[in-house]
């Protein structure tokens, strides 16, 4: 079966842009509380990043 998902640095580029992106939203929208998902975003960006070469084992 062939595999229809985006690569690993596809995805983890994504991410990063999200998170960044929710951080600087959050900080400028005053609720810096909220950053906590950019973070997270952030967090998921290290995890594909490090798994990215357990798949073509």
């Amino acid at each position: 079966m062939e595999n229809k998902g985006l690569p690993p640095r596809a995805t983890a580029a994504l991410y990063g842009a999200a998170g960044v992106l929710f951080i600087l939203g959050a900080v400028h929208g005053g609720r810096p509380g909220f950053s906590a998902v950019g973070v997270a975003c952030l967090a998921l960006v290290v995890l594909v990043w490090l798994r990215r070469d357990r798949g073509n084992g």
